[in-house]
């Protein structure tokens, strides 16, 4: 299995077992059986309580002692699983469906037919939003690709609020948006303090606060 961590390590473990899947090939939804445990991580370290995980499939591998996050085609089709490590930072993929062709938690944002969505770049991020009732999707890396642009424009979203992280890969990524959909969707930007890196790192007060007080970004076909 790949194997990566946000230093860029890359090791690759092919004595792992992985099941060889066609790429795009959606994965039978009974997979997530076999990772119907809890860990102390999600609701301890992040907030995430089980109530959240259960409805949102979460789950944990207690044999490569790994949170699992099942990700979801815009149809509800199982198309891959993240895996992220409680013992490091590292994270894999079940297979080798490109992640990048989806919007983490768009499938909801569709079924719950919500017009307002909240955009950030990690999972744990989007399903934190959820739990205080903020439509959000992850493009689960640091850039918009083509078919994540074109499923924002097919969703029906009418607004989009950047909620990017809080450093220069996030501001990078919340201005690239900006230019690329700015005067296709009306662009909103959520703002928190320096001292947060991210939507998880928000205490959950001021979280709701910021999250319910966006700015509005004009756009200019000049710029």
């Amino acid at each position: 299995i790949g194997f990566r961590d946000t230093d860029e390590l890359e090791l690759d473990f092919t004595d792992w077992d992985k099941p060889k899947v066609k790429v795009n090939e959606e994965i039978p939804i009974e997979v997530l059986e076999q990772f119907k445990y809890r860990h102390s991580y999600m609701e301890a370290k992040r907030g995430i309580e089980p109530l959240y995980q259960r409805a949102l499939h979460i789950g944990y591998d207690p044999e490569k002692k790994a949170v699992s996050f099942p990700i979801l085609d815009k149809n509800g089709e199982l198309v891959n699983i993240k895996f992220r490590a409680v013992w490091g930072k590292q994270f894999w993929y079940w297979n080798e469906n490109p992640v990048r062709d989806h919007l983490y938690l768009l499938w909801l944002v569709i079924r719950k037919q919500s017009k307002k969505v909240w955009l950030v770049e990690s999972e744990i991020d989007a399903v934190t939003l959820w739990k205080h009732g903020f439509p959000a999707i992850a493009v689960m890396g640091g850039s918009l690709t083509k078919k994540q642009k074109r499923l924002l424009l097919d969703a029906n979203i009418e607004t989009l609020v950047l909620a990017t992280d809080n450093d220069k890969q996030g501001r990078r990524l919340s201005k690239s948006i900006h230019s690329q959909l700015g005067g296709l969707l009306n662009i909103e930007e959520m703002s928190f303090p320096e001292q947060y890196k991210d939507v998880n790192d928000i205490p959950t007060e001021e979280l709701i606060y910021y999250a319910s007080n966006t700015n509005e970004l004009t756009f200019d076909l000049l710029d």
